[in-house]
């Protein structure tokens, strides 16, 4: 099953049939059988259930924003992330850089004396940090491969 893709490797799990009356199967073999189907099942049921959400989400966040889910790379979930967790705090909002720190994307001051120096946010909403990060890397694609660069 190793060389599967995911739909073929979710469709060969879901169609098992664990046999627990032969003896000759070992009963470790008969549980994971039953293991990997009922994942497999619930894979299925869970993308189906994103699928079904994303449909009445997409429409939601085109209304409000339909400048951001038109850009390359950007879809509704990404899109909506940041409007999710502005519409929560809507009442510590004032400004963009209140923004910016709700979505722990503003550097904090760690100077000493004469020295001037930042240190990363730890705080904040991690989900909206992590779309606007995805939603930076889709609206300049040299990022990603300066960060590829980097990496290495």
């Amino acid at each position: 099953m190793r060389r599967l893709d995911i739909t073929k490797l979710t469709a060969t799990c879901t169609n098992l049939q664990p046999d627990q009356a032969d003896a000759a199967i070992p009963a470790v073999a008969v549980a994971v059988a039953i293991a990997l189907r009922s994942l497999a099942r619930r894979h299925q049921h869970l993308s189906t259930e994103i699928a079904n959400l994303g449909e009445l989400f997409e429409p939601l966040a085109a209304a409000i924003n339909p400048a951001l889910l038109a850009a390359n790379g950007v879809g509704p979930d990404v899109a909506g992330q940041p409007l999710v967790s502005a519409s929560e705090n809507h009442d510590r909002l004032a400004s963009e850089a209140a923004f910016a720190m709700l979505c722990r994307a503003a550097p904090i001051p760690a100077s000493s004396g004469k020295t001037t120096r930042h240190r990363l946010n730890r705080g904040g909403d991690r989900q909206a940090n992590a779309a606007l990060y995805r939603v930076a890397l889709t609206m300049n694609p040299r990022k990603a491969d300066y960060m590829q660069r980097r990496t290495k």
